[in-house]
């Protein structure tokens, strides 16, 4: 799982003020990463339900760009994606296709 101490490796988002909208938007980030890694970890290890824990991991995974998608938050965070998932696979001691695997190998979920 994330903490606050991991959250501190990812790339910094332009300075957030107050504004509701984006602390929203950092949230979401903030929870599907959490997700993703979730799925990453160890069985005993997961907190969220394990289809909560995919859906966040295929979430971080796909590359569409449409409203609420994770590289539109990125884009709207000012943050890379792809710098963002770097530091997730890195936390989690994985690489990419790893994570895909992890992603595609699981039982279909309902969207």
């Amino acid at each position: 799982m994330l903490d606050d101490d991991d959250l501190r490796l990812l790339p910094a988002p332009r300075p957030v003020s107050s504004d509701a909208v984006h602390q929203l938007w950092l949230t979401v980030l903030v929870l599907g990463l959490q997700d993703a890694a979730a799925a990453l970890a160890p069985p005993r290890a997961c907190k969220v339900s394990p289809v909560d824990a995919v859906r966040g991991l295929r979430w971080v995974l796909d590359d569409g760009d449409a409203l609420g998608s994770f590289i539109w938050v990125c884009t709207v965070l000012d943050m890379a994606p792809d710098a963002v998932r770097l530091c997730l696979w890195r936390r989690c001691g994985v690489s990419r296709q790893r994570a895909q695997d992890v992603a595609y190998a699981a039982p279909a979920i309902a969207a």
